[in-house]
């Protein structure tokens, strides 16, 4: 009998192995080629009390993740069902629920991960969505089937993949093929864009909390707090298309709030122009220009125990004691961080809200979205928020910022202004907020 167990156990941790080996590749694409998740996960990291050096390696180890998400088209092979296979074969467990974003034209699922060996860190979620050509105008659906068309019929202009970290089995769209998709579908424009590239990771307040206990970061609004309190990472652009920078699920149970997605710099073909040189002979060049487009973003998750484990004391929580899946309506939500609009400094960075607390306790509505923090005031979480729990929400974040500032001394950090990346004269630039470009037609 043990030796069956110690077979059993041996079994688990090689699936688990495999499994975490894939995910770090993912991972390692997607921090390459985002300097602001690696900024900001390190901050969260180092602010928790982390004493090591916290480079790429580290965070690509270390990283408590709450899930992946790759976007897709579910046209033949290319969709979820495309994609789960691989996942499937790491021990992830495909799921029942089934996410309809109708007026995104998108459907997703997640799976689950192979369970965790007693002392490693859970494995996370995987989110899969696709987006349903068979549903979109005919416009949409003919610029999408003429771009996965041309890979299938050989027609292949030269790409960025390696520089950029695309993965994709189609070839780029045109800066005429993008913009005009771009306008009818912000989801349809940056897959064909980006192909099966992580769109984004989410990190778990409620691993970071098991990895540093004493840790403040405890809730959203104290990421926000500890990101604006450090100049590397303040500049760090909220998504609030919904009007606020975190969302939360009807049952109280899952928060979330993302950043904007990091502008990546990419080639897209403009137009073919005829040549001739001096002796009159012809010749057909490709033209291509460099844009600022919307690359990868970063999410942060707080789940909280299901109600037969609300009274558990956390250091026995496990994270399958949390409230597990997705919500549309958070996640419709989080979608629109690869868009132009709706991005803002978040409620810690703006600062002047109200003066600076040198005591101060959660609110009811934050205490709701944490764990352990004044549990004793957590409400039901409905009605109206009236200027009084306003107030109190704004006097947290000031005192939750002066704290991770006076941490962020302690640690000897810069607080210098970041210099913003200078731009090539020949990109055109748009006074976007999100500092990405529209695509000039012309």
């Amino acid at each position: 009998v043990a030796m069956e167990r110690d077979r059993a156990a041996g079994a688990v941790e090689a699936q688990y192995k495999r499994a975490r080996i894939g995910i770090q590749s993912l991972t390692r694409e997607y921090y390459r080629h985002n300097a602001t998740a690696v900024r900001c996960v390190r901050e969260l990291l180092t602010a928790s009390g982390e004493k090591s050096i916290v480079d790429l390696d580290f965070i690509i180890a270390r990283a408590p993740l709450d899930h992946i998400a790759i976007r897709s088209f579910g046209t033949r092979d290319l969709g979820i069902d495309g994609l789960r296979v691989m996942f499937e074969e790491l021990g992830y467990v495909m799921q029942e629920e089934v996410m309809r974003f109708e007026t995104k034209r998108v459907v997703a699922r997640w799976l689950a991960p192979p369970r965790a060996p007693d002392g490693f860190p859970p494995l996370p979620r995987i989110f899969l969505s696709e987006l349903d050509v068979d549903a979109c105008d005919e416009e949409l659906k003919t610029i999408v089937d003429a771009v996965l068309g041309r890979t299938a019929q050989g027609e292949v202009r030269k790409s960025q993949e390696e520089e950029v970290g695309r993965v994709a089995r189609w070839q780029l769209p045109s800066a005429k093929q993008y913009a005009q998709c771009e306008k009818m579908s912000e989801y349809a424009a940056w897959t064909l864009l980006h192909g099966y590239r992580v769109n984004h990771v989410a990190v778990s307040v409620f691993q970071l909390m098991k990895m540093y206990p004493d840790t403040l970061v405890r809730d959203l609004d104290a990421v926000e707090a500890c990101l604006a309190s450090n100049a590397a990472t303040a500049r760090a652009r909220w998504n609030e298309t919904s009007g606020k920078t975190i969302v939360i699920s009807p049952d109280g149970l899952l928060a979330q709030s993302a950043l904007m997605a990091e502008p990546c710099r990419i080639q897209l073909y403009k137009k073919s122009e005829e040549n001739k040189d001096r002796y009159g002979t012809k010749s057909v060049e490709d033209v291509y220009k460099e844009y600022s487009l919307p690359g990868t973003y970063l999410e942060f998750v707080v789940r909280l125990p299901k109600p037969e484990h609300a009274n558990k004391a956390f250091e026995d929580l496990l994270e399958e004691d949390l409230r597990d899946g997705f919500e549309t309506a958070n996640a419709n939500v989080i979608f629109d961080s690869t868009g132009r609009g709706g991005a803002g400094a978040g409620g810690a960075a703006r600062g002047g809200e109200a003066r600076a607390s040198e005591e101060g306790r959660a609110p009811a509505s934050i205490a709701k979205a944490g764990y352990g923090i004044h549990a004793e005031d957590s409400g039901s979480g409905s009605g109206p928020v009236d200027a009084q729990v306003l107030s109190d929400v704004c006097k947290y974040k000031h005192m939750m910022l002066h704290r991770f500032k006076n941490l962020a001394g302690d640690r000897g950090h810069e607080n210098a202004p970041v210099e913003a990346e200078g731009q090539d004269e020949d990109m055109q630039q748009v006074n976007d907020a999100d500092g990405v470009e529209v695509i000039d037609l012309t």
